[in-house]
């Protein structure tokens, strides 16, 4: 009977080994893991002023783009000859806004030229 209880217990202490062994070889297993990195391309949204009657609400300083109201009344008008300016054709005036000559149409706010002056 005593070598049955040895022979059983000798038999659950390997078995306890085996279990343990194992449990430690699958802790030091490597695993090779790996990070995609994906670069999500949104389009570009280009918010363009909006033209009430002609004005546009906020001002596109370039040639084609248009002066706002309120930049064009803020603006004083120049003297080209003095400025030696190009005299401005029919319907078009110089301006000075913020800092810089715009030759633009008095009707709509139409940029046809435009100088940067210094401030």
């Amino acid at each position: 009977m005593f070598k049955r209880i040895a022979l059983a217990t000798a038999a659950a202490v390997l078995a306890a080994t085996a279990v343990a062994a194992a449990d430690d070889h699958h802790d030091k297993k490597v695993v090779n893991k790996t990070v995609v990195h994906r670069t999500v391309v949104r389009p570009t949204v280009v918010r363009r002023p909006t033209v009430v009657r002609g004005w546009s609400d906020r001002s596109d300083f370039r040639q084609g783009g248009r002066v706002a109201r309120g930049d064009w009344d803020r603006g004083r008008v120049v003297d080209y000859r003095v400025r030696r300016l190009r005299p401005p054709p029919r319907g078009y005036e110089w301006r000075e806004v913020g800092g810089r000559y715009v030759l633009a149409a008095v009707a709509t706010g139409v940029i046809a030229s435009i100088i940067m002056g210094s401030q």
